[in-house]
């Protein structure tokens, strides 16, 4: 009845119910409000593990190192300069120490053939002396068998025999021992001269490489020797001089090569900074790209399911 009808006035007013219908959405709102609140906090939960490298912080880390790099590199041009300033005229010192540098090597090259001729001739003596001295003890040992100098003591000793033989009675043993003496210094006469003409030939042939020949080599190549020397000396002093006027002009030019090295070392280990740095940036980046792209495919799969279990629902 319509509250204007005066029928209807004294019926007790009675609070209008909700439908079955309408239960459902109300639960269905509350509960994807609590989804999305749910969501957002596991969103930030889980893109709180892996973070974005900072990249400006980066770039200005590198442009420090670079910065480094640069002043370093202007400090080693400087010293570079320095250094060239003290190279000049190389080139003429170089010339003039090769120069002198030949002259001691030709000097020591006669040095060197003078050594091997005082050593031949000694070498050589020492052979002759052998050999005479071997020639002497032969000779010596068949003039031993012999018996005599000479032609003339062979002839007297036959006339003994012979007289002895003819003027006085030995026993025929006798006799027969002193026939065979006569024969054998017959055969030994022509020997005797050959072994007297040997040892005159001994004699002369010594005197080839006697003592006083030898000293006297010797000296003169001691002359020679002596002369080279010197003048090795001075060539030695010479080049010395050159490389003490060299090394004043250059002046403290290793202090500048030192310290240019030093530089490089130090530019080396600001270069393997920077790279580290960008090594360790580019890793991270590539892991929290890595991460994201995760993250995405457990969203549309979890989104997935959530479709897939409200069209069960409907």
């Amino acid at each position: 009845c319509s509250r204007l009808d005066s029928n209807c006035s004294a019926l007790p007013l009675v609070p209008k119910l909700l439908s079955p219908a309408m239960a459902p959405k109300a639960d269905a709102k509350a509960k994807a409000k609590a989804d999305t609140k749910a969501k957002k906090a596991e969103k930030e939960e889980v893109e709180s593990k892996v973070q974005q490298p900072d990249k400006a912080a980066f770039e200005a880390a590198t442009q420090k190192i670079n910065d480094d790099i640069d002043k370093l590199k202007k400090k080693k041009d400087v010293l570079q300069d320095k250094i060239n300033e003290r190279s000049g005229g190389r080139d003429e010192f170089e010339a003039k120490r090769s120069e002198i540098t030949a002259q001691i090597n030709e000097i020591q090259g006669k040095l060197d053939q003078l050594k091997e001729q005082k050593n031949a001739i000694q070498e050589n003596l020492n052979q002759a002396q052998a050999q005479q001295r071997q020639q002497r003890a032969d000779l010596n040992k068949e003039k031993k068998s012999i018996g005599f100098t000479s032609e003339a003591d062979i002839d007297q000793r036959i006339a003994e025999i012979e007289y002895t033989l003819s003027t006085t009675s030995v026993p025929l043993r006798e006799e027969k021992k002193l026939v065979a003496e006569i024969q054998a210094l017959k055969r030994n006469r022509p020997k005797v001269s050959k072994l007297n003409a040997m040892e005159a030939n001994l004699s002369a042939s010594g005197s080839a490489f006697s003592k006083e020949d030898v000293q006297g080599q010797r000296a003169h190549i001691n002359e020679q020797f002596g002369i080279l020397i010197e003048e090795k000396k001075a060539l030695l002093a010479k080049r010395e001089a050159l490389n003490q006027e060299r090394a004043a002009q250059r002046g403290p030019v290793q202090e500048f090569i030192d310290a240019r090295e030093k530089l490089n070392q130090d530019i080396q280990a600001k270069i393997k900074e920077r790279n580290e740095l960008r090594d360790d940036f580019k890793q991270k980046e590539n892991e929290y790209y890595a991460y994201q792209r995760e993250l995405r495919a457990v969203r549309a799969k979890k989104a997935a399911e959530e479709r897939e279990a409200r069209q069960k629902e409907y």
